[in-house]
């Protein structure tokens, strides 16, 4: 799991409310940059040469306004960044279900949402994920859901799953999974 894609790489969650996200997301760069004075942020930073910069894919959560250390999304973050630093996929994924099971049997003590979270990153086809969960995924999606299996098999660089991309070449699917069978194999 890579630290970033648990929070980042999916719908706007876990916020002190409801799920949204802050009105700046909805303008240019599609991430809230409306940073207000005094206030606390929650920050998801990469580095850039000699430089942190706040870092994420559009409208994620990479700078969220928070009310403070127990804020609900400083908890799942806490959480996931200890989940992170197991550093073995499958000691991740099993500490994951753990927090998500402990989670919808003790809602007063997780965030309101954190069960969905983590079932919602369950559901994603990343390109960090293993071939063998892509593999599951794939069989169980519909088109779209396949082709974006499909999109995280190519950027992925998973070798795994070349029989599968050649099989689709050759077959009547092969327009609707076009663009990620292409980029596969080029």
């Amino acid at each position: 799991m890579r630290f970033n894609e648990l929070f980042a790489r999916h719908r706007a969650s876990l916020p002190d409310g409801d799920h949204y996200n802050r009105k700046g997301a909805y303008t240019g760069a599609c991430n809230a940059y409306d940073y207000a004075a005094g206030k606390q942020f929650l920050l998801f930073l990469s580095k850039s040469g000699n430089d942190w910069i706040v870092s994420g894919p559009p409208f994620s959560r990479i700078n969220e306004e928070v009310s403070g250390p127990t804020a609900p999304w400083v908890v799942a973050v806490e959480h996931y960044v200890r989940i992170g630093q197991l550093n073995d996929y499958d000691r991740e994924k099993a500490a994951l279900r753990d927090l998500q099971k402990a989670a919808r049997e003790d809602r007063r003590s997780y965030p309101t949402g954190l069960d969905r979270d983590i079932e919602d990153y369950f559901e994603r086809p990343l390109p960090t994920k293993s071939c063998a969960d892509l593999f599951s995924l794939y069989r169980s999606g519909t088109t779209s859901q396949r082709r974006d299996v499909l999109w995280a098999f190519t950027v992925g660089k998973h070798k795994e799953a070349q029989p599968l991309m050649q099989t689709l070449m050759r077959s009547a699917e092969f327009p609707s999974y076009i663009g990620p069978v292409t980029a596969f194999v080029t």
